[in-house]
C-alpha cells in the first residue's frame, strides 16, 4: 500500500468494492481534503491482497481490514492496528531476505565449477 501513496487512514478504511483489479486501481473515499481518488494497483499488491483474503478464516463484507478480531466488524479496522500489521509484514519480508543472503545459503546460488 506504501507504493500507491494512500495514507493510513485512507488504507484503514478500504472497503473491499473499493479494489479494482480489471482496472488495476484502487478507489480512494474522501482522502486528504475530502477529496475522492484513483491510485495505482500493483500487481505486486494485488497478489499481497489476494494472499490476505485467501488467509482469512471469514471474508469480510463490507470492509477490507474489519474492526475487531473475528474480521465481521461493522467498523473499519483502526490505523493503529493496520500500520502494525504493516511494520510486522515488511519485518517477516526483511528478515526472510536476510536469511536467503546469508553465508549459509551462497553455494546455493553460486555457478557450478566449470
Amino acid at each position: 500500500m506504501y507504493a500507491t501513496g494512500a495514507r493510513r487512514a485512507e488504507a484503514a478504511h478500504l472497503k473491499v468494492s473499493d479494489i479494482d483489479s480489471k482496472r488495476m486501481v484502487v478507489h480512494i473515499r474522501e482522502g486528504k481534503g475530502g477529496k475522492d481518488r484513483d491510485v495505482m494497483l500493483s500487481p505486486r499488491l494485488l497478489e499481497e491482497l489476494r494472499a490476505y483474503w485467501r488467509g482469512l478464516r471469514r471474508k469480510p463484507k463490507e470492509w477490507l481490514f474489519p474492526g475487531n478480531r473475528w474480521h465481521t466488524s461493522s467498523q473499519p479496522v483502526t490505523t493503529k492496528v493496520l500500520w502494525s500489521a504493516c511494520q510486522i509484514a515488511a519485518e517477516t519480508r526483511r528478515s526472510r531476505q536476510q536469511a536467503h543472503s546469508s553465508p549459509h545459503f551462497a553455494p546455493l546460488f553460486r555457478d557450478p565449477p566449470s
